[in-house]
């Protein structure tokens, strides 16, 4: 019994609308159960029993049909309804009306409305109980030949039955409410310092990379030889890497808080997939002398349509974790495996292994959880954010697939996930810019060509017009919106492309795209407009898109899509 109650009345699984229903109905049947023992005691009619009896079967029907259906606060309600305004009124007509202790009855009804049920929905379930009190009082007093009349035995023994009955109610109620209270306070505490422990480490891991950033550039600036400025662009270029990821992943959490985040499903080519990640982590696995091998299971279809981006930053996590806790010397593996193959889709599992320090049953039980790590001090040694593992859970399941960890404390562990995609024929690998190699974009040229850059922030101008140096293209610059639109209506043929910044001084790149589109010159119509902002989430993206820009590129700049892209338009 305390077990039942327990779940269904204090248990955190449930939300608060059903742990409310369900205190409801126990304190309802409880309160049927007294009543009825009560009744039979006084020996009123078999009907006055009956309705006894259909009230409690009605309250245990709606417990089951809202728990099942989840609709929590409509049973509520209407359990409320059925105690307060049906059931003890009927109980009032057999038990004596004014005589008998339905009026402590009432009181209860009333209390539990004010108790279960919240803001107007109390205010008038609240109302309607006041009203059916009162024309039941009426009604004794205009016609008592309709009540029950009983025995003065009888009326004392309901009279002490319902205090005794209500005493409980209340004690209950309040208890009730206490612990509920006490959870919501509990839980608060745990949040704030789960959230005060997520900013300090994000403090930390943020402020490191920004220490190696600002004191690398010291030293470079400084500095008067080559190799040793060489050295410290290196650095930058790593710390400023980090920082990005960082924040990416933070971004990340913020898209699972909201439920925003989404997969962006192209075709792509499994094994080139892999070998971006073998890019990506060959360096940091390489600085620790570690051994490394993948393994593909020949079934797997070359071609895959899911999101390719999302599955790199999946086995690059659990990668880049196989190496920070895998000493010196240590073995990685990579494994892909087809699991299944069936009406065009394939679910394929993919395993990263690792002989490093492992973990216990304890931590693997919260390894997935938000900003948790496997232990308190293992930020601190290893470093990381503890987003990692929780980001990719949720990648996982968007993909359709599980993720999970077998391992040992000192022998080290095995993550696993698997993924739904759809098998691929290959017939946009030829049309897919993205797949160019570094060499043959470091040889485009555009030269001819003119494009017009909307940046306000002159470094960022800087930054775009460096990149694009080599290729020979004329970029005139515009520090905002309405200066880009004055630039181009001015001259419309004048230009080939235009990159168009979002947040700008005066004048918006939304607004200022929708002025140039709105211009009653064909040339207008019909300029590629490529949005180039910090704003990445899936909305901006579409608002940009809406507003009737063709791209998007996401702030850092990539090189290698920045190129692409001007290929793709000139």
């Amino acid at each position: 019994m305390k077990r039942f109650v327990d779940h269904y009345l204090f248990s955190e699984e449930l939300s608060q609308d059903a742990r409310t229903l369900n205190a409801v109905v126990f304190l309802g049947l409880l309160a049927f159960s007294a009543c009825f023992i009560a009744r039979v005691i006084e020996r009123v009619p078999l009907p006055g029993l009956i309705m006894i009896a259909l009230g409690a079967v009605a309250m245990a029907l709606l417990f089951f049909i809202a728990n099942h259906y989840n609709a929590h606060m409509g049973a509520t309600w209407f359990v409320l309804i059925l105690l307060s305004d049906v059931f003890f009124p009927l109980g009032f007509f057999f038990s004596g009306g004014a005589h008998s202790g339905m009026l402590v009855y009432f009181v209860l009804t009333f209390l539990s409305v004010f108790l279960f049920s919240r803001g107007l929905t109390s205010v008038v379930l609240g109302m309607a109980h006041i009203v059916v009190i009162v024309a039941c009082y009426v009604t004794v007093y205009l016609h008592p030949e309709w009540f029950y009349q009983l025995t003065p035995l009888q009326q004392l023994i309901d009279q002490v039955s319902a205090l005794l009955i209500v005493s409980l109610f209340v004690g209950f109620s309040f208890k009730y409410q206490m612990k509920i209270s006490t959870d919501e306070k509990l839980k608060a505490q745990a949040a704030s310092r789960t959230k005060s422990d997520f900013l300090s480490t994000m403090s930390h891991e943020i402020r490191t990379p920004m220490n190696a950033i600002i004191g690398m550039t010291a030293i470079g600036k400084t500095s008067a030889a080559i190799d040793r400025k060489n050295y410290a662009f290196e650095r930058i270029d790593d710390a400023s890497h980090h920082l990005l990821g960082v924040i990416n992943d933070i971004l990340d959490m913020s898209k699972i808080e909201a439920n925003k985040l989404e997969l962006s499903v192209i075709e792509f080519r499994f094994e080139k997939m892999l070998q971006k990640v073998q890019t990506v982590i060959s360096p940091k696995i390489e600085e620790k002398h570690q051994s490394f091998t993948i393994t593909v299971d020949e079934r797997i279809p070359a071609f895959l349509i899911s999101d390719d981006q999302r599955l790199v930053q999946v086995i690059i996590n659990l990668l880049s974790n196989a190496a920070k806790f895998t000493p010196e010397q240590g073995a990685i593996a990579l494994n892909a495996l087809l699991l299944d193959e069936n009406d065009g889709f394939c679910t394929i599992q993919v395993e990263v292994s690792d002989t490093g320090i492992g973990l216990s049953e304890e931590q693997m039980r919260r390894l997935f959880g938000s900003f948790v790590q496997a232990e308190s001090g293992t930020s601190r040694k290893y470093g990381g954010s503890g987003l990692g593992l929780v980001i990719s859970k949720n990648i996982v399941e968007l993909l359709g697939g599980t993720i999970w960890v077998e391992s040992e404390l000192d022998k080290g562990s095995r993550f696993s996930f698997t993924f739904l995609a759809q098998v691929g024929t290959g017939a946009s690998e030829n049309d897919n810019f993205a797949l160019l190699g570094e060499e043959e974009l470091a040889d485009l040229s555009f030269k001819g060509k003119r494009i017009l850059l909307a940046e306000d922030i002159e470094v960022n101008q800087e930054v775009i017009v460096a990149l694009l140096e080599s290729t020979d293209i004329r970029i005139d610059c515009a520090k905002n919106g309405l200066e880009a639109f004055n630039l181009f209506s001015a001259s419309p043929q004048s230009y080939d492309l235009i990159l168009m910044d979002i947040m700008m001084p005066e004048m918006d790149g939304y607004e200022a795209t929708r002025k140039i589109r709105a211009l009653d010159v064909p040339r207008a119509k019909e300029i590629p407009i490529i949005a180039m902002t910090a704003n990445v989430f899936r909305d901006d993206i579409e608002k940009c898109l809406a507003s009737g820009m063709g791209d998007h590129i996401g702030k850092p700049i990539d090189h290698h899509r920045l190129l692409v892209i001007l290929r793709e338009n000139l």
